[in-house]
Protein backbone atom coordinates (compact mmCIF):
# COMPACT_ATOMS: atom_id res chain seq x y z
CA UNK A 1 0.00 0.00 0.00
CA UNK A 2 1.33 3.71 -0.76
CA UNK A 3 1.04 5.99 2.70
CA UNK A 4 -0.40 9.21 1.78
CA UNK A 5 0.75 11.44 -0.58
CA UNK A 6 1.32 14.92 1.04
CA UNK A 7 1.38 17.42 -1.72
CA UNK A 8 2.00 20.22 0.20
CA UNK A 9 5.79 18.50 1.11
CA UNK A 10 6.74 19.06 -2.98
CA UNK A 11 8.51 22.07 -3.91
CA UNK A 12 5.85 24.27 -6.23
CA UNK A 13 8.81 23.56 -9.11
CA UNK A 14 8.20 19.66 -8.63
CA UNK A 15 4.15 19.10 -8.65
CA UNK A 16 3.41 19.31 -12.15
CA UNK A 17 6.44 16.50 -12.48
CA UNK A 18 4.35 14.74 -9.85
CA UNK A 19 0.89 15.05 -11.58
CA UNK A 20 2.38 13.93 -14.93
CA UNK A 21 3.89 11.11 -13.34
CA UNK A 22 0.89 9.76 -11.16
CA UNK A 23 -1.36 10.24 -15.00
CA UNK A 24 1.01 7.72 -16.36
CA UNK A 25 0.28 5.50 -13.24
CA UNK A 26 -3.16 5.64 -14.12
CA UNK A 27 -2.79 4.45 -17.77
CA UNK A 28 -0.90 1.57 -16.79
CA UNK A 29 -2.71 0.80 -13.89
CA UNK A 30 -5.71 -1.82 -14.56
CA UNK A 31 -8.66 -3.37 -14.16
CA UNK A 32 -9.14 -7.08 -14.89
CA UNK A 33 -12.41 -8.86 -15.99
CA UNK A 34 -11.42 -13.09 -15.82
CA UNK A 35 -13.30 -15.78 -17.47
CA UNK A 36 -15.69 -16.36 -20.45
CA UNK A 37 -14.92 -13.68 -22.74
CA UNK A 38 -17.66 -14.46 -25.42
CA UNK A 39 -19.89 -17.68 -25.98
CA UNK A 40 -22.79 -18.92 -27.62
CA UNK A 41 -24.70 -21.60 -27.35
CA UNK A 42 -26.55 -21.57 -31.22
CA UNK A 43 -30.11 -22.51 -30.86
CA UNK A 44 -32.48 -21.94 -33.07
CA UNK A 45 -33.65 -22.78 -36.85
CA UNK A 46 -31.53 -23.33 -39.11
CA UNK A 47 -28.52 -20.62 -37.94
CA UNK A 48 -26.56 -21.49 -41.22
CA UNK A 49 -28.81 -19.35 -42.87
CA UNK A 50 -26.83 -16.29 -41.00
CA UNK A 51 -23.48 -15.50 -42.24
CA UNK A 52 -22.29 -14.37 -39.78
CA UNK A 53 -24.65 -15.83 -37.23
CA UNK A 54 -24.88 -13.00 -33.70
CA UNK A 55 -27.92 -14.06 -32.40
CA UNK A 56 -27.27 -15.63 -28.67
CA UNK A 57 -24.12 -13.80 -28.65
CA UNK A 58 -22.91 -13.44 -24.70
CA UNK A 59 -20.23 -10.73 -24.64
CA UNK A 60 -18.85 -10.44 -21.56
CA UNK A 61 -16.82 -6.97 -21.51
CA UNK A 62 -18.05 -3.79 -22.68
CA UNK A 63 -14.13 -3.57 -24.18
CA UNK A 64 -15.01 -6.30 -26.54
CA UNK A 65 -16.88 -6.15 -29.99
CA UNK A 66 -17.69 -9.37 -31.91
CA UNK A 67 -18.11 -10.29 -35.66
CA UNK A 68 -20.71 -13.72 -34.46
CA UNK A 69 -19.67 -16.97 -36.12
CA UNK A 70 -19.28 -17.00 -39.90
CA UNK A 71 -17.82 -19.33 -42.59
CA UNK A 72 -15.84 -18.75 -45.52
CA UNK A 73 -16.17 -18.63 -49.12
CA UNK A 74 -15.64 -22.38 -49.39
CA UNK A 75 -17.96 -23.68 -46.91
CA UNK A 76 -21.75 -23.91 -47.87
CA UNK A 77 -24.40 -23.70 -45.09
CA UNK A 78 -26.72 -26.49 -44.35
CA UNK A 79 -30.08 -26.30 -42.44
CA UNK A 80 -29.39 -27.89 -39.24
CA UNK A 81 -31.41 -26.56 -36.08
CA UNK A 82 -29.38 -25.84 -32.89
CA UNK A 83 -25.72 -25.75 -34.91
CA UNK A 84 -23.79 -23.78 -36.82
CA UNK A 85 -23.34 -26.39 -40.19
CA UNK A 86 -21.92 -26.17 -43.34
CA UNK A 87 -20.91 -28.70 -46.00
CA UNK A 88 -18.07 -28.46 -48.66
CA UNK A 89 -15.31 -29.95 -47.00
CA UNK A 90 -14.25 -32.24 -49.31
CA UNK A 91 -10.58 -31.39 -50.09
CA UNK A 92 -7.61 -33.74 -49.66
CA UNK A 93 -5.63 -30.81 -47.95
CA UNK A 94 -6.81 -27.73 -45.93
CA UNK A 95 -8.63 -25.22 -48.48
CA UNK A 96 -7.90 -21.55 -47.20
CA UNK A 97 -11.50 -20.81 -48.35
CA UNK A 98 -13.36 -23.43 -46.46
CA UNK A 99 -13.52 -23.05 -42.61
CA UNK A 100 -15.55 -21.64 -39.35
CA UNK A 101 -14.44 -18.04 -38.67
CA UNK A 102 -14.63 -15.45 -35.45
CA UNK A 103 -13.49 -11.99 -34.95
CA UNK A 104 -12.79 -9.82 -31.63
CA UNK A 105 -11.85 -6.31 -31.29
CA UNK A 106 -10.59 -4.66 -28.83
CA UNK A 107 -11.47 -0.82 -27.70
CA UNK A 108 -8.12 1.75 -27.20
CA UNK A 109 -6.62 0.97 -24.00
CA UNK A 110 -7.60 -2.77 -23.57
CA UNK A 111 -6.24 -6.33 -24.22
CA UNK A 112 -6.70 -9.96 -23.78
CA UNK A 113 -4.88 -12.65 -22.72
CA UNK A 114 -6.84 -15.86 -24.36
CA UNK A 115 -6.29 -18.76 -22.40
CA UNK A 116 -8.55 -21.57 -24.38
CA UNK A 117 -11.68 -22.03 -27.33
CA UNK A 118 -13.87 -24.53 -25.94
CA UNK A 119 -17.17 -25.73 -27.21
CA UNK A 120 -18.50 -28.89 -29.27
CA UNK A 121 -18.32 -29.55 -33.19
CA UNK A 122 -20.24 -32.72 -35.01
CA UNK A 123 -19.27 -34.26 -38.76
CA UNK A 124 -21.64 -36.53 -40.47
CA UNK A 125 -20.26 -40.02 -41.62
CA UNK A 126 -19.08 -38.62 -44.86
CA UNK A 127 -17.93 -35.10 -43.08
CA UNK A 128 -14.55 -34.01 -42.82
CA UNK A 129 -11.84 -36.29 -40.93
CA UNK A 130 -9.23 -33.66 -39.93
CA UNK A 131 -9.28 -29.76 -38.36
CA UNK A 132 -6.87 -27.21 -38.08
CA UNK A 133 -7.40 -24.03 -35.98
CA UNK A 134 -5.60 -20.89 -37.15
CA UNK A 135 -5.33 -17.51 -36.49
CA UNK A 136 -4.95 -14.01 -37.91
CA UNK A 137 -1.88 -12.95 -36.16
CA UNK A 138 1.16 -14.68 -38.35
CA UNK A 139 -2.04 -14.04 -41.35
CA UNK A 140 -3.17 -17.85 -41.15
CA UNK A 141 0.01 -20.20 -41.49
CA UNK A 142 0.70 -21.50 -38.53
CA UNK A 143 -1.86 -24.35 -37.04
CA UNK A 144 -2.29 -23.34 -32.90
CA UNK A 145 -4.81 -27.02 -32.74
CA UNK A 146 -4.71 -29.95 -35.04
CA UNK A 147 -6.35 -33.12 -35.37
CA UNK A 148 -9.39 -35.64 -36.46
CA UNK A 149 -12.95 -35.14 -36.07
CA UNK A 150 -15.56 -37.86 -35.56
CA UNK A 151 -18.63 -37.76 -34.42
CA UNK A 152 -20.14 -35.51 -31.81
CA UNK A 153 -17.32 -34.11 -29.49
CA UNK A 154 -16.41 -31.79 -27.02
CA UNK A 155 -13.03 -29.35 -28.00
CA UNK A 156 -10.41 -27.27 -26.21
CA UNK A 157 -8.25 -25.56 -27.83
CA UNK A 158 -5.07 -23.84 -25.96
CA UNK A 159 -4.74 -20.59 -26.54
CA UNK A 160 -2.28 -20.02 -23.57
CA UNK A 161 0.87 -19.02 -25.70
CA UNK A 162 2.54 -15.85 -25.75
CA UNK A 163 1.60 -14.91 -28.59
CA UNK A 164 -2.33 -14.83 -27.62
CA UNK A 165 -1.39 -12.34 -24.42
CA UNK A 166 -1.58 -8.79 -24.50
CA UNK A 167 -3.39 -9.05 -28.08
CA UNK A 168 -4.46 -5.89 -29.00
CA UNK A 169 -7.10 -4.17 -31.92
CA UNK A 170 -8.21 -6.89 -33.21
CA UNK A 171 -7.94 -10.59 -33.77
CA UNK A 172 -9.38 -13.75 -35.75
CA UNK A 173 -9.82 -17.36 -35.33
CA UNK A 174 -10.50 -19.50 -38.46
CA UNK A 175 -11.13 -23.46 -37.72
CA UNK A 176 -10.44 -25.30 -40.71
CA UNK A 177 -11.97 -29.18 -41.97
CA UNK A 178 -10.85 -30.94 -45.15
CA UNK A 179 -10.98 -34.74 -45.99
CA UNK A 180 -14.76 -35.38 -46.34
CA UNK A 181 -15.58 -38.25 -48.81
CA UNK A 182 -18.59 -36.11 -50.03
CA UNK A 183 -19.25 -32.73 -51.00
CA UNK A 184 -22.54 -33.12 -49.10
CA UNK A 185 -20.95 -34.12 -45.61
CA UNK A 186 -20.83 -31.96 -42.69
CA UNK A 187 -18.94 -29.93 -40.17
CA UNK A 188 -20.58 -28.13 -37.79
CA UNK A 189 -20.21 -26.11 -34.44
CA UNK A 190 -22.81 -26.67 -31.65
CA UNK A 191 -21.74 -24.00 -29.24
CA UNK A 192 -18.28 -22.18 -28.06
CA UNK A 193 -16.63 -20.09 -25.62
CA UNK A 194 -13.16 -17.58 -25.50
CA UNK A 195 -12.24 -17.47 -22.25
CA UNK A 196 -9.32 -15.41 -20.80
CA UNK A 197 -8.77 -12.18 -19.54
CA UNK A 198 -9.47 -8.80 -20.66
CA UNK A 199 -7.23 -5.71 -19.37
CA UNK A 200 -8.97 -2.43 -18.96
CA UNK A 201 -7.74 1.02 -17.88
CA UNK A 202 -8.83 1.34 -14.16
CA UNK A 203 -10.59 5.33 -14.82
CA UNK A 204 -10.81 6.00 -10.72
CA UNK A 205 -6.68 5.93 -10.95
CA UNK A 206 -6.98 8.25 -13.83
CA UNK A 207 -9.38 10.82 -12.48
CA UNK A 208 -7.52 10.99 -9.02
CA UNK A 209 -4.40 12.04 -11.05
CA UNK A 210 -6.26 14.32 -13.05
CA UNK A 211 -8.02 16.02 -10.10
CA UNK A 212 -3.94 16.05 -8.89
CA UNK A 213 -3.18 18.27 -11.70
CA UNK A 214 -6.03 20.51 -11.09
CA UNK A 215 -4.35 20.91 -7.63
CA UNK A 216 -1.07 21.53 -8.85
CA UNK A 217 -2.55 24.51 -10.81
CA UNK A 218 -4.76 25.95 -8.16
CA UNK A 219 -1.58 25.82 -5.68
CA UNK A 220 0.95 27.55 -8.32
CA UNK A 221 -2.35 30.07 -8.79
CA UNK A 222 -2.77 30.83 -5.37
CA UNK A 223 1.36 31.05 -5.05
CA UNK A 224 2.39 33.42 -7.73
CA UNK A 225 -0.99 35.78 -6.18
CA UNK A 226 0.23 35.82 -2.96
CA UNK A 227 3.27 36.83 -4.43
CA UNK A 228 2.14 39.53 -6.20
CA UNK A 229 0.35 41.02 -3.58
CA UNK A 230 3.55 41.32 -1.44
CA UNK A 231 5.16 43.00 -4.50
CA UNK A 232 2.09 45.57 -4.24
CA UNK A 233 2.08 46.25 -0.38
CA UNK A 234 6.29 46.16 0.02
CA UNK A 235 7.58 50.15 1.41
CA UNK A 236 8.96 52.23 -1.40
CA UNK A 237 12.74 52.39 -0.46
Amino acid sequence: MFSTLRIDRFPASKLPLVALFLVSLGFTHLGFAQGVIWSNEITGTNPNTANPYTTGDVVNSPSVTVSGIGRGPGATGTNTDDRYNANSWNTVSLDPTAYFTWSLTLSSDSTIDFSSLTGANQVSPSGPTSYALRSSLDGFTADIATGSLSGTAAFNYNLSAASFDNVANSIEFRLYGWGASAANGTFSVNDFAFNGIVAIPEPTTVIGALMLVGLVGYRERRRLGSWATRERCSPMS
